[in-house]
Parts: C-alpha cells; sequence; structure tokens
C-alpha cells in the first residue's frame, strides 16, 4: 500500500522538496551544496522504489563503489570525471565513497564539484577491516617481507591486505549499500575510454547476471598463493551439494593429466572494473564460503585478492550463465607497476562506444578470456 502511494505521489513530493529547497536555500556555498545533496537523497529513495525521476533515463538499483584515502583525491577526480563524461552524467547513479577512516570536508567538498550525482562517503568498521584476532602478526610480517623480496605487483602492505579481505568479505555489508542490488567497484586514478551505449546496469539486471567483467587473466602473483585451492577444495568436498549443477569450475580448475586431478590456474575476474550483484554476496552459501577461507588467515599469509575469491566462488555456487563480458568497456588504470588496458577490438564495439584508445582486445600473454569462453559459452 505504502509502495503504491509513493508510485503516485512521488514525483509531485520530490517537486514539492525541491521547492522547499530552493526556497531555503542561503548564499553559502556550503549550505547549498548540503541542500542539494538532501534532494540527491530523494531522488535516490524514489529511484529505488522505480519512481518516474523526470530525468528521461530509466535507472536500476545500482550504485559506484571506491575505496580512496586523503592522498589519493586527485586520483579520485580523475576516475570520477572520466565516467561523468562517457557514462554518468545522465544517469546520475549515486557513489559510495569509502576508507577506514573519514574523509576530510575538502575531500567531500571537490568530489562533489566533478559530478551531479549523489555522494555518500563512509568510513569502514574496525571489525570489518583490521586483521582478525586469530591471525598470528609475526607470520604475517613475515610472510609481507617475503612478498615484497619477491616483487609481488600489489597487496604486500598491511592496508592492501586488509582491503582485499574487505572487499572478499565484507563489502556487501557495508550499510551505505543495503538499499543497493549492484556495486560497481571502481579504482582511484583509473579511465574509461569508451561510452557505453547500453546501460550497464541495466546488462546485469536484464540478464540476470552475478557479476560482470572486462578483463580475465591469471593472477601474476600466484606464487604466493600456495594454499589457497586447497583449502577451496577441502571445502567443497566437504560440502559438495553448494556446487551449482551447471558450474564452470573447469573455468578455475580443469582437470589435467592423466590423473585426473583438478589444478587451480589463477585465472580470475579483474575486480576493477566489475560490476556485482550485492545479493549473491549476502547469500549464506558465499558467506559460509568466505568464513571458511578467512578462519585460514589466508588473506594475511599469502597473497588472496578479493579478485580471486569472488572468482572461485562463482565459478562453484552459480550457473555458467551467471557472468557477462562487457566487451565494449575501454579501460585503463595506473595500478600496479606495469597498469593495465583494454580496448575494444571488435569494429562495432569501437565504434559504438566512440573510443578514444586503440583497438588492442585481450592480447596479454596470461588472458583467460578463451578458457572463459569455453567454459561460459561453450564455444
Amino acid at each position: 500500500m505504502a509502495s503504491h502511494v509513493l508510485r503516485v505521489l512521488g514525483p509531485a513530493f520530490l517537486l514539492c522538496l525541491g521547492l522547499l529547497v530552493y526556497l531555503l536555500s542561503a548564499t553559502d556555498l556550503d549550505t547549498r551544496a548540503h541542500e542539494e545533496h538532501i534532494l540527491d537523497d530523494a531522488f535516490d529513495t524514489a529511484s529505488g522504489l522505480g519512481l518516474d525521476l523526470g530525468l528521461g533515463v530509466d535507472r536500476e538499483n545500482g550504485a559506484f563503489v571506491m575505496l580512496a584515502s586523503e592522498s589519493q583525491l586527485v586520483d579520485v577526480l580523475h576516475t570520477v570525471q572520466s565516467l561523468e563524461d562517457r557514462f554518468n552524467g545522465q544517469f546520475r547513479y549515486p557513489w559510495v565513497i569509502l576508507n577506514d577512516v573519514e574523509l576530510s570536508t575538502d575531500f567531500h567538498h571537490k568530489v562533489r564539484t566533478v559530478t551531479r550525482a549523489h555522494v555518500h562517503f563512509g568510513v569502514i568498521p574496525a571489525e570489518h577491516w583490521d586483521p582478525p584476532e586469530w591471525v598470528d602478526q609475526e607470520k604475517a610480517a613475515e610472510a609481507r617481507k617475503i612478498m615484497e623480496f619477491g616483487h609481488v605487483s600489489d597487496g604486500a602492505s598491511p592496508r592492501s591486505q586488509n582491503a582485499y579481505r574487505f572487499f572478499a568479505g565484507f563489502l556487501h555489508q557495508h550499510s551505505l549499500l543495503e538499499p543497493y542490488k549492484y556495486a560497481w567497484i571502481v579504482d582511484p586514478g583509473s579511465e574509461y575510454m569508451c561510452s557505453p551505449y547500453r546501460d550497464p546496469f541495466k546488462t546485469m539486471e536484464l540478464g540476470g547476471k552475478t557479476l560482470g567483467f572486462v578483463i580475465s587473466s591469471k593472477d601474476p602473483d600466484a606464487k604466493f598463493a600456495t594454499t589457497l585451492w586447497q583449502h577451496v577444495s577441502d571445502y567443497i568436498t566437504a560440502y559438495p551439494d553448494l556446487l551449482a549443477k551447471d558450474n564452470i569450475i573447469d573455468f578455475v580448475a580443469p582437470v589435467r593429466g592423466k590423473t585426473k586431478q583438478r589444478e587451480y590456474n589463477h585465472c580470475s575476474y579483474r575486480s576493477s572494473p566489475s560490476i556485482i550483484d550485492l545479493f549473491f554476496f549476502r547469500s549464506p552459501t558465499y558467506e559460509a564460503f568466505f568464513a571458511h577461507l578467512d578462519h585460514t588467515g589466508g588473506f594475511y599469509y599469502e597473497h588472496w585478492p578479493s579478485s580471486s575469491i569472488h572468482t572461485l566462488a562463482l565459478s562453484l555456487f552459480a550457473s555458467k550463465d551467471a557472468t557477462h563480458w562487457f566487451e565494449g568497456m575501454g579501460y585503463k588504470s595506473s595500478l600496479g607497476p606495469m597498469g593495465r588496458q583494454y580496448c575494444p577490438r571488435d569494429d562495432y564495439e569501437w565504434e559504438a562506444g566512440k573510443c578514444s584508445c586503440m583497438p588492442n582486445g585481450m592480447q596479454e600473454s596470461n588472458s583467460c578470456m578463451p578458457l572463459w569462453v569455453r567454459a561460459a559459452r561453450g564455444w
């Protein structure tokens, strides 16, 4: 009943609220900006209820999510502006920017100057960020030294390890993401070089997809994840009924040789950029799987990126058609020693996206796309 009333009165209510904000607006810029975002909050709420916002677009229940520190402000501005120019200026999907400590008022203000979408800033709870009590800190410190000596591309710092564990097990639990079904994970400093000619959030919803990705490749630091597959294998041996009937375990652990044993190949869907269905990661099946891995301490004793955990879970507990490749999403990131870039090779995708990059497709030697196509599409 309440939903029906909101659908009928929603647009009128928003108009009245906007008028009230206008009449009460002060000359102080900070006060005015605050009032504008009160109105944006109303738009976000109405969008979640499926109301007509009068924006001329049909928006899904999703948000952009970014982990950023104070020192990354310039990178954050660059990335937000890139996505606003290429896509979000029309749709105004909200942003959720998180950190383990409060970001400054100046940080808030500057980010809000480059987007008309609402921006939520939040702090990650300590129990979701700090190492759990069962982790041996001396063992973890020694493991980080070994990874640093081995030139691990990322993940050898306490912050990186905390971030991997947070994204793998607690992002979907954050209070700011409770209203949303989809989260588009974005790295500070990344650049989007093509304009999506379809709303990626809508592609996820209409296709019933659980994860949408751009890049799938083998973890270059796999030698520092020596026990991950053993822990996963132990879990699915103990709970075989949890496996999806049409899973794609062959994507991550194909059967090798005469022994017919599965061998983990460390393929993963890179977490940025990716769009995830938060409902899947809030499920009891995933929560129990993560808890099993978390209690081994592996996030701190080895190199366990959240992308690896997400990929393993999807390959085991979701159907083969649960993932979607965003082939036309041109992307560049400066993270890591060599960075990462993808530009559509298909002429139609490149032209439709008005891309500003040279077509290169998946040319890296550690690409997992042939394996994914074979496992997920049966080609």
